[in-house]
Parts: C-alpha cells; sequence; structure tokens
C-alpha cells in the first residue's frame, strides 16, 4: 500500500468539514415547510372535538360524543385534503433542493474513496488503536509501532467529527415551531 501525502489527511477533513458546513447552511437557507393558518385552524377544531367527545363518556351522551367524532373525521378528512393539494404544489421543490446536498456529499464521498482506495491516508500509533488495529488499517503488518489508516476508516472518522464541530458552530437545526414563531 502505497503512502499518501501528509496533508493528505488534513485536506479530507477539510473537504468534509466545508461539504457539512455547507449542507448545514443550505438546510437553513431553503425554507421550511411555511405552517398555513387554515391548517393550524383545522388542527385545533379537531383537537377541540376531540377533547369534547372524550369528555362524554355516559351512556345516555354516547349519541352526542358519536356526532362529535363524526364531525371529527369530516375535519381529519378535509385537512388530508389541505395538505394533498399544498404538496402537490410545492412538493418537487422542496424534494429538489433537500436531495442536492446528499447527492453532493455521496458524490464527494465515492470520489474521495475511489482517489485514496489504494494508499493508506494517515499513519498513528498503535496505542491509539490498539484493540481495533483491525478495523481501522488495512494492512496485516505494523511498522516500528504504527499503523496506516485507510480511506474507508478515516473517512467515517472525520465525517463524525466534521458533523460534531458543525453542531457546535452552526448550532442546533431550525424547526418548524422556530420559524412559526419568528414569522409571527
Amino acid at each position: 500500500m502505497e503512502e499518501a501525502p501528509v496533508s493528505a489527511a488534513a485536506a479530507i477533513f477539510a473537504v468534509l468539514l466545508v461539504l457539512h458546513l455547507f449542507g448545514e447552511y443550505f438546510s437553513r437557507i431553503v425554507p421550511i415547510k411555511p405552517v398555513i393558518p387554515r391548517e393550524s385552524e383545522l388542527l385545533k377544531e379537531i383537537r377541540e372535538l376531540h377533547r369534547s367527545a372524550d369528555s362524554f363518556s355516559t351512556p345516555s351522551t354516547f349519541s352526542k360524543a358519536a356526532k362529535l367524532k363524526r364531525q371529527a373525521t369530516l375535519k381529519e378528512k378535509e385537512l388530508a385534503a389541505l395538505r394533498q393539494d399544498i404538496s402537490g404544489q410545492t412538493n418537487w421543490w422542496f424534494t429538489l433542493y433537500s436531495a442536492a446536498p446528499k447527492a453532493l456529499k455521496f458524490t464527494v464521498y465515492i470520489i474521495l474513496a475511489q482517489w485514496f482506495w489504494r494508499t493508506s491516508v494517515a499513519t498513528v500509533p498503535i496505542s491509539f488503536v490498539q484493540p481495533f488495529e483491525f478495523l481501522v488499517s488495512p494492512d496485516k503488518k505494523a511498522a516500528g509501532g504504527e499503523v496506516t489508516v485507510g480511506i474507508i476508516s478515516w473517512l467515517i472518522l472525520t465525517s463524525r467529527v466534521s458533523k460534531f464541530i458543525t453542531s457546535k458552530v452552526v448550532g442546533k437545526p431550525l424547526s418548524r415551531k422556530t420559524v412559526a414563531k419568528k414569522s409571527i
């Protein structure tokens, strides 16, 4: 197995860090599906109908509870139709923009794996990976107390570290509730 340049390990880490930062930034600039007032109104009505139907628990009020449950079912069907209409209008756009960063990441991982497949990316002391050197190193021998690290192991390690750093730098991802509160 050939030895890659010393800077290869750092370059792979930098590429993955930039890739994860870009993915997180991209997920924040692509708008989350907005909460439609009619949708939230229907959800409140459905919850209210279910609560009032559950409050009628005696046999004498069974018909009233059944009527409220039927009304709630009709509202749920109306809500499903509204969501179907909304998703039909905007679904292709969100699908395209949510798949683009994933496709880019997949492509970069494949290119890096192909490029460094027959080379060792880094050399680390055997004490760092003592019980797991067979998972980290494609070579069975350790020269001078050091183990060579293959590209797959290095991609897994640097991917996890860059995701951790990205989460600390950027912060928690935005949720739908946070976006709704900011727009009010």
